[in-house]
C-alpha cells in the first residue's frame, strides 16, 4: 500500500526542472536542451504519460500475480481509485469487483467495504448505467447504516449520500435527490466536532440551493422548512470564506 502511495504521488508530482545531475554542467545543457525545446511542460507531461503508461499494464495484472492476504481488499480500492482518475474505467471496475469479491470473503473492515462498494457504483454512474450505479451506492450506504448501528459511524456515510444524491437527480428524481442532499447534510453535521459544518459541507449546500431551483423551475413545491434557493447559496459562501477558501473549491 504504501508503494503504492509512492507512485501516485510521483506521478503528479514530476518537475524535470528540479531534476540533478553528478555533474552540473551537464544538467545545465540538459535542462537548455529542453528549454530550446518543447520547454519543461510538455516534457513533464510526456514523463507522466509513460509511467502512467506502465502503471496501467502493472495494474491490470495486479489481481493475477498479488498474492492476497488481510490488505489485499485496500491494494484493489488504491489501484481502482487510481485508475478511474486516469480514465481507465474498465480495468478500474474489474479490479474493484475482484476487491470486493475478496472483502466479502476474508471478511474485510467495514469502511473498505463500504469504499468498494462506492467505488464502483461511481464506475458505473460514470460509464452511464445509473441503475447499476445506484445499486452498488445503496449497498455502501446499507454497510455504513449497520457500522453506525454497531457504534462505528463511517465518515464515508455522506459521500456515499452525496453521490445517491447525483444519481437521483440526474434520474430525474428531484424531490428524492433534494431530500437526499439534506440527509447527506445532518450526517454531516452528526460528525462535526466543534460546532461546524466541515468544508465539504458547503458543497451540499450548493447543491440544495441548486435542487430548490429545479424544483420551482418545474413548477414543483419546496420541501416545508427549506430554504430559498439563495439562501443555501449564502450559507455555503459562509461556509467556505470561514475556512479562507473564498468562493469555494
Amino acid at each position: 500500500e504504501e508503494g503504492l502511495s509512492h507512485v501516485h504521488a510521483a506521478l503528479r508530482n514530476i518537475n524535470v526542472e528540479e531534476a540533478k545531475a553528478t555533474v552540473l554542467a551537464d544538467r545545465d545543457g540538459i535542462l537548455s536542451l529542453i528549454r530550446k525545446g518543447g520547454g519543461y511542460k510538455a516534457l513533464n507531461q510526456t514523463i507522466i504519460k509513460v509511467l502512467q503508461t506502465w502503471f496501467i499494464k502493472t495494474a491490470s495484472t495486479a489481481p493475477a500475480i498479488l498474492d492476497f492476504n488481510a490488505f489485499s481488499p485496500s491494494v484493489c480500492l488504491k489501484l481502482a481509485t487510481y485508475l478511474s482518475l486516469i480514465g481507465n474505467l474498465p480495468e478500474s471496475q474489474r479490479i474493484t469487483e475482484h476487491g470486493i469479491d475478496f472483502a466479502t470473503r476474508k471478511g474485510a473492515a467495514p469502511e473498505v467495504q463500504a469504499e468498494l462498494a462506492l467505488r464502483l457504483g461511481r464506475c458505473r454512474g460514470t460509464q452511464g448505467d445509473q441503475i447499476e450505479a445506484y445499486r452498488h451506492c445503496s449497498t455502501a450506504l446499507a454497510l455504513c447504516k449497520k457500522a453506525r448501528v454497531n457504534g462505528i459511524p463511517l465518515k464515508q456515510e455522506a459521500g456515499i449520500l452525496q453521490t445517491i444524491a447525483s444519481i437521483e437527480r440526474k434520474s430525474g428524481e428531484l424531490h428524492k435527490s433534494f431530500e437526499t442532499y439534506q440527509e447527506s447534510l445532518k450526517v454531516h453535521w452528526a460528525h462535526s466536532t466543534e460546532g461546524q459544518l466541515p468544508v465539504d459541507g458547503g458543497w451540499i449546500l450548493m447543491n440544495l440551493g441548486i435542487g430548490c431551483q429545479a424544483l420551482l423551475a418545474d413548477g414543483e413545491q419546496i420541501p416545508p422548512g427549506s430554504l430559498k434557493p439563495l439562501e443555501y447559496f449564502n450559507q455555503a459562501l459562509e461556509l467556505y470564506e470561514s475556512y479562507g477558501q473564498g468562493r469555494g473549491p
